[in-house]
């Protein structure tokens, strides 16, 4: 039995998470990772301070923002936003140096507040899609390896073989890694119960 799937980036989505899943699963190094972003986004703000025109208060605190909720969670992302929103108040809006506030620099750091929250909220809905995929992803794992019938995966359009069970070796007669196209399959004889069938 083939199946076949159209997996696209999810799968990448899905291992680019699992990679950075260490930072999600333990609080301290995620919120350790978000005082990073947020160092380095301060740092590199007033490197290039100078050299900006006017209205860009929170050009590097954005990338911060966004990739602490990433890599980190929500809740470092939700840390970084609260520091870079204090940081911009306190350095980059009206009067440098004080957290005096004008009605622009209130309009400006409401928008800052708003759009992170919105990428915050975005990045979670993402993440916890994948966590579902993952989930299911490992029941049709299990599901697949303990049915004894042998079950080939291949990815559409390609015809690459991404997947299978034992089964499916032992009627092979070699590991499926070395198979790397649905085509190689044309020239195997499996036998079966009632004899060999190509």
């Amino acid at each position: 039995m083939i199946i076949s799937a159209r997996l696209g980036d999810s799968l990448g989505a899905q291992r680019l998470l699992s990679k950075t899943s260490i930072f999600r699963a333990n609080l301290a190094l995620g919120y350790s990772f978000a005082l990073l972003a947020f160092a380095l986004a301060l740092g590199l703000r007033f490197l290039i301070e100078d050299s900006l025109p006017p209205g860009f208060p929170f050009l590097t605190f954005f990338p911060a923002v966004i990739i602490s909720a990433f890599i980190a969670g929500t809740r470092p992302g939700m840390l970084c936003t609260a520091l870079s929103f204090l940081a911009v108040w306190y350095w980059f809006i009206d009067n440098p140096g004080s957290f005096s506030l004008s009605y622009g620099g209130a309009v400006a750091l409401g928008f800052f507040a708003f759009i992170a929250a919105v990428d915050i909220a975005l990045i979670r809905a993402a993440a916890r899609s994948v966590d579902r995929l993952a989930a299911q992803q490992a029941q049709l794992n299990t599901i697949v390896e303990t049915v004894p019938l042998g079950i080939l995966v291949a990815d559409l359009p390609s015809g690459k073989i991404i997947g299978g069970n034992s089964y499916a070796e032992q009627m092979l007669g070699r590991p499926l890694l070395h198979t790397s196209d649905i085509s190689d399959l044309d020239e195997l004889i499996v036998f079966q119960e009632g004899g060999p069938s190509t």
